[in-house]
């Protein structure tokens, strides 16, 4: 299909089915034509009609009357297939880079009755087989691979059926308005984050150093009087040192200057995998990109702003006002 005429449809088809992340498909939204299978179904039909017309034979037209009038019951029963059935968007997940990203997706309906055999895809991606009874609402995860760090829009999912019988193919083209960040992809680095004990001289307890309290041992010449258990002395008992196991708060750095000499993707893609590792080590580990710093944190909330630094650093394209999570 040429460019021009392709621009035209979408056009048509945003102003005809516009996003949203909840659709329920009726007759504005649905269209119908036969399959391969009905166009082949026709031409037979079409093909006895001639013969019946040659021949004058009652039984031949009868065929072609039967026929004929279970190709109309099917256009009924295929466009109530898919009318009533609604799309709502739950949960975009983020992916990195050469992974499938997952778009969850439920379906529910608004008719008295279910929806069988319906297909979901987007262009060029697998798809995905399900039913929808009146019961409970369905909800399926929908994949897309995505090739490259930023923000994935999928675009327009595209809604199918050729029930019950294949003559026809009644789909529909819904924009979700879900979108998802994909990471660079990780790989792996022999490079150390850079490591900062944080202290300030002149002070007795340096700023982040903590004592946590490890046990008991008898009293020597030497041990600090603070920590010397009195009151063990006043109930008779000898004497004794409360032990403590002293550390300083180490913090990690994530830092874009550890990977000179290397392309730009190279050094997201290290600095992704370093962050990842940094996140399992549940320390305190901060980010230094150009124009970008994270201080040191922990936890998912942190590993996920880092990720998403990475994933958008030099970027022109800014996220829409799509959320990335529905509920």
């Amino acid at each position: 299909m040429p460019q021009f005429i392709r621009n035209k449809f979408k056009a048509w088809l945003g102003k005809r089915i516009p996003p949203s992340s909840t659709i329920t498909l009726d007759q504005r939204r649905i269209f119908i034509f036969p399959s391969r299978s009905g166009v082949l179904y026709l031409i037979l039909s079409m093909s006895i009609l001639v013969g019946a017309t040659n021949y004058e034979k009652n039984m031949l037209y009868a065929l072609v009357f039967w026929l004929l009038g279970l190709f109309l019951v099917a256009i009924l029963h295929s466009f109530a297939n898919l009318s009533g059935l609604t799309i709502t968007a739950i949960k975009a997940h983020p992916a990195f880079a050469g992974a499938h990203a997952e778009f969850e997706v439920e379906l529910s309906t608004t008719k008295p009755r279910g929806h069988e055999d319906i297909c979901l895809q987007w262009p060029g991606q697998e798809a995905v087989l399900t039913q929808v009874s009146t019961k409970s609402p369905t909800r399926l995860m929908i994949t897309h691979l995505s090739e490259q760090r930023g923000w994935l829009r999928p675009g327009r999912l595209l809604i199918e059926s050729v029930y019950p019988l294949g003559l026809l193919r009644v789909w529909t083209w819904v924009d979700l308005d879900m979108q998802t960040l994909v990471y660079p992809a990780p790989v792996p680095t022999q490079v150390q984050p850079i490591a900062m004990h944080i202290h300030d001289q002149g002070h007795e307890r340096a700023l982040g150093h903590h004592e946590e309290f490890y046990g008991f041992r008898h009293y020597q010449p030497g041990d600090s009087l603070r920590h010397v258990m009195w009151k063990f002395v006043a109930k008779g008992q000898p004497l004794q040192t409360r032990l403590h196991q002293d550390y300083l708060d180490l913090r990690q750095w994530v830092d874009w200057q550890q990977f000179e000499g290397m392309d730009r993707e190279n050094r997201l893609a290290r600095m992704c995998w370093l962050t990842l590792a940094l996140a399992r080590s549940e320390g305190f580990y901060g980010l230094q990109l150009p124009g970008t710093t994270l201080p040191p944190n922990r936890g998912e909330g942190h590993r996920d702003s880092i990720l998403k630094a990475l994933a958008l650093f030099e970027l022109t394209d800014l996220p829409c006002d799509y959320p990335t999570q529905r509920s």
